[in-house]
């Protein structure tokens, strides 16, 4: 017999003192040492284009891989990161970070 598949995890953050962007990169950064590819969100272009900058400059020492969806050329599917305006878990997502009203996800 095979094992039921886990259920779901759910994780709620209310940012009331931190920027959304320098919250995001840690949590960001924790799930990529887990092993885990991660869809971040919005619908607000402004938004992921800052995230995208905080990604590569949050940390002196290093990045966060990451690529946006509409980029020209890219390959979506090979992004641990992927930002993105759509809800398509175009990268396999293990996680979803979403912001800014980013409403109707599909389930994983």
């Amino acid at each position: 017999m095979s094992q039921p598949a886990a259920p779901p995890e759910w994780w709620f953050y209310h940012l009331s003192r931190t920027a959304l962007e320098e919250a995001a990169a840690p949590l960001l950064q924790k799930c990529l040492e887990v092993g885990w590819r991660v869809l971040a969100v919005s619908p607000r272009a402004e938004r992921l284009a800052k995230l995208d900058a905080v990604l590569w400059t949050f940390d002196d020492a290093s990045f966060l891989p990451h690529g946006q969806a509409d980029a020209p050329g890219l390959d979506v599917a090979r992004q641990p990161v992927l930002l993105s305006a759509k809800l398509s878990n175009a990268n396999n997502a293990d996680a979803w970070y979403r912001a800014n009203g980013a409403t109707k996800v599909r389930p994983l």
